[in-house]
């Protein structure tokens, strides 16, 4: 005899429609608070990457003045082969690139290094420090509105 013969569908189980319509507005939830907290974490962690490879820079820039008795006014005199650097802190090609670095204003005396977001991606459209300079005096500045950039 089956289910339906005995009186009802009382073995079997399963969920009701409140029962997910609960566990999906749990997930929108956590999706919600969640996602922001995460890019806001990858678009930290590219800053740091920037910083890291500026302060690389500084200090090539200053073995260079040692060796020359003058800055350099190109990347390649530094090292560099590239002007583009990734999300696994490497120089890369303009495809994968989150920041890209240049020698701005070089003299015999002075320069500043800069790490501009590389325009189209997500830390362009959602850094509010934008782009991170650091100059022969080690002063740090940014472009942009944000705060707490260089902690």
């Amino acid at each position: 005899m089956n289910n339906v013969a005995r009186g009802g569908y009382q073995g079997i189980r399963g969920f009701t429609l409140i029962e997910v319509m609960i566990v999906v507005a749990i997930v929108a939830l956590i999706a919600a608070f969640g996602y922001p907290a995460y890019e806001e974490y990858i678009i930290r962690s590219n800053r740091a990457i920037a910083k890291s490879k500026l302060l690389e820079l500084a200090s090539r820039q200053e073995q260079f003045f040692a060796n020359n008795k003058r800055y350099s006014t190109t990347l390649a005199d530094l090292g560099y082969n590239s002007q583009y650097v990734n999300q696994q802190s490497e120089l890369s090609g303009l495809a994968d690139a989150i920041y890209t670095l240049s020698v701005a204003s070089p003299t015999v005396t002075t320069y500043t290094l800069t790490a501009t977001p590389t325009v189209g991606t997500r830390q362009a459209a959602k850094d509010s420090c934008a782009a991170l300079s650091i100059d022969q005096t080690g002063d740090r500045t940014i472009s942009g509105a944000g705060d707490r950039c260089w902690d």
